[in-house]
């Protein structure tokens, strides 16, 4: 392999020299570029031949990086750095940081002027009558042609920056506000902006550098330099006493990924997966702006003590905005275990069980709990109620270990294979179910949605490939089918780099999850065998919406004995289908669907007072009007699995939290439907 000679060369270069403190950085800078390399080279699932084809994808991904939101650069400065398109293939390959260094010097030279810019904008009184617009959306523009075109676009920002001002505390004030206020209060903002920006130093651009040059082999490989380590994968969780939500950062935006089980953003209901936050609030103290800023500045803002407020403005999927305050509070542990209820028809003729699993854990400290004994025993107690199906609610959940996804999925075969595992050479390896036993075998459905990823999907796949249930759901899961290894580059690069240590870590993707039936989760997911109409059928969302995915693949089933279920399950497939063409609900839900596609693609902004008004109430206007999905079912109503149990929970609060929990699902129109679906098996036996 060519970068490996060029790692040894390094090697035998360093260890004989003696070099200025400014010259070791960059040594220590080559070193880490050429041993990332090398690691990920060896070790990812897919490693890619480093050519002309893939320095061009670093070029362009390390652009987009540095100024994703083309608010910098000018089209004659793309230009002048095009010339690395060509070059940096053999920069890659010997570890070169010329690129890094010259986009450094350049992009420091157009901050400053995008600075001096915004303060001379905002000095003076703006019009607002103008028939003009924005574009925000960066992926619809191109770099300005020149100095004075990219001015008019940071013009025509701010001017949508002071009218939101102007508008959020007219509508949270119920009065108005002057302009000179506002265009301060903006002012203000992308002077911690910039103050943010101005302590980029050049060995945070080569990290950003490092992880473009990664990004092209999958979303998921990554460096973490040593700072960013102990930040990976942020959970502002129950330890930290935070929100609970897991964060990244995402073209300069902080992106909501998920939300921690039992913690405050989970309890409090706003916050989703999907949000963009764009400010925090301590209290009742003026919130911070945060684009542009690092990940661990954000973490450090949202984190706080048990029993304090912080305040986040979000953008939703459908482009409005929301202020949501949140109580920073320790996640409640037991609210992220498996919990049931027993579903019961109005008409007293038949139940039901019910059992939510929001993510796949395993022993913790202090105790031995796992989620696949948990719902067993869960499964035991439904069973003493006399339940005639089950319905395992796999929504939001997503993912954990991969040994207790196997063992839930075997609970409800009696021996067989799971899920295949495959790393870059080698036969698959075939994860059994453990248990011979079949602990529960009457009727069954998996509920999944867009959301749903990871271990979830192994174990929808395996109900649905044996044919032991029905799996229903939004158009498809997640769609995130590899498996990831942290590795230390101080490990990997030898005693004579120890001077430089530490290196940093790089995650690698290593495996990729394949069905029984031979075909991958990776992307595509799972298909329900009912698709329900969801607010997101139209909203890029998933695995399949990040860049440079590892595409699906399939490979040799493997030997297992699907159940005879076929033509039951095709008659209640067929009847679900057709309650779901003449349902208003659902009917309704498309709509919005649609709806939702078209707010989040309408991204030129009105810059004329009125019509940014009319605009932004229109939006609030259409976000509101979805409350008709807030209606009890009058098919169904839900009681504890295990009332006695509840009784005597050492939580004062646990009866008040389950007659919470059983109203909320009440009118859930996805679970009535699974109901229903339950209700046509039961008819057919």
């Amino acid at each position: 392999m060519k970068h490996r000679f060029f790692l040894c060369s390094l090697f035998s270069l360093l260890f004989f020299s003696t070099c200025s403190s400014q010259a070791e950085i960059e040594f220590k800078k080559q070193a880490t570029h050429l041993t990332t390399l090398d690691m990920v080279n060896r070790n990812h699932l897919m490693p890619l031949q480093i050519d002309s084809s893939y320095a061009r994808k670093v070029y362009f991904e390390y652009l987009k990086q540095c100024d994703y939101n083309k608010q910098f650069l000018t089209a004659s400065d793309v230009s002048h750095l095009s010339k690395y398109a060509v070059l940096l293939e053999n920069h890659i390959l010997t570890g070169s940081n010329e690129m890094v260094k010259e986009m450094h010097a350049l992009l420091s030279v157009r901050i400053q002027e995008a600075e001096s810019w915004v303060k001379e904008i905002l000095d003076k009184p703006l019009d607002f009558s103008a028939a003009e617009s924005v574009e925000l959306d960066p992926e619809k523009r191109t770099f300005a042609a020149d100095a004075a075109e990219l001015k008019n676009y940071w013009r025509k920002m701010l001017k949508s920056q002071v009218l939101n001002r102007l508008y959020t505390v007219r509508t949270n004030e119920k009065n108005q506000t002057d302009e000179e206020n506002a265009r301060k209060h903006v002012y203000e903002n992308y002077q911690n902006i910039f103050r943010r920006i101005g302590r980029t130093t050049e060995t945070d651009r080569f990290n950003t550098y490092l992880n473009a040059m990664l990004k092209i082999h999958d979303p998921h490989t990554a460096y973490l330099a040593p700072k960013d380590k102990k930040d990976f994968d942020i959970a502002i969780s129950g330890q930290l006493e935070g929100i609970g939500a897991m964060l990244e950062e995402k073209n300069s935006q902080t992106k909501v990924v998920s939300i921690v089980p039992g913690s405050a953003s989970w309890k409090q209901g706003d916050l989703k997966a999907g949000d963009i936050i764009l400010k925090v609030a301590q209290g009742k103290s003026e919130p911070v702006d945060i684009f542009n800023m690092d990940i661990d500045e954000v973490v450090q803002l949202i984190r706080g003590k048990k029993g304090t407020e912080v305040r986040l403005t979000v953008k939703k999927l459908d482009g409005t905005l929301m202020e949501i305050p949140i109580i920073r509070d320790l996640v409640i542990i037991e609210e992220t275990y498996a919990r049931s209820a027993v579903i019961e028809k109005t008409d007293n003729s038949i139940r039901f069980g019910y059992i939510n699993l929001l993510s796949f854990y395993a022993s913790m400290e202090g105790e031995r709990r796992s989620c696949s004994y948990d719902v067993y025993k869960e499964i035991e107690i439904l069973k003493r109620s006399g339940i005639k199906g089950l319905i395992l609610d796999l929504r939001n959940n997503g993912g954990g270990y991969l040994e207790e996804a196997v063992r839930l999925a075997g609970l409800f075969i009696s021996e067989g294979p799971i899920v295949q595992v495959k790393a870059q050479h080698g036969m698959p390896a075939v994860y059994r179910d453990p248990d011979p036993a079949i602990r529960y075998d009457g009727q069954l459905i998996v509920m999944v949605n867009e959301s749903s990823a990871s271990a979830s999907e192994i174990v929808a796949a395996a109900i649905q490939d044996y044919r032991r249930g029905i799996i229903m759901g939004s158009t498809q899961t997640f769609g995130k089918g590899t498996v990831q290894n942290i590795a230390s580059l101080d490990n990997d690069s030898g005693r004579q780099f120890r001077q430089f240590h530490p290196l940093g870590h790089v995650k690698v993707t290593i495996q990729k999850f394949y069905r029984i039936n031979g075909g991958a989760t990776q992307l595509r997911g799972v298909e329900p065998d009912i698709v329900m109409p969801s607010l997101y059928d139209q909203i890029d969302f998933g695995e399949k919406d990040l860049d440079h995915c590892i595409p699906w693949s399939e490979i040799t089933p493997t030997r297992y004995q699907p159940f005879d279920n076929g033509a039951v399950f095709n008659t209640a497939i067929y009847l679900s289908a057709e309650r779901i063409k003449q349902s208003s609900f659902f009917a309704k839900i498309k709509e919005a669907a649609a709806e939702l596609k078209t707010q989040q693609d309408d991204t030129l902004v009105p810059l004329e007072r009125t019509d940014y008004f009319n605009r932004r109430s229109s939006m609030e206007k259409k976000s509101e009007e979805k409350s008709w999905t807030n209606v009890p079912s009058p098919h169904f109503r839900l009681f504890a699995s295990d009332p006695e149990g509840l009784k005597k929970s050492i939580d004062t609060n646990a009866v008040q939290k389950t007659a919470d929990w059983h109203s909320n699902l009440i009118k859930d129109i996805y679970l009535e439907e699974a109901v229903l679906v339950l209700q046509d098996l039961q008819r057919m036996q």
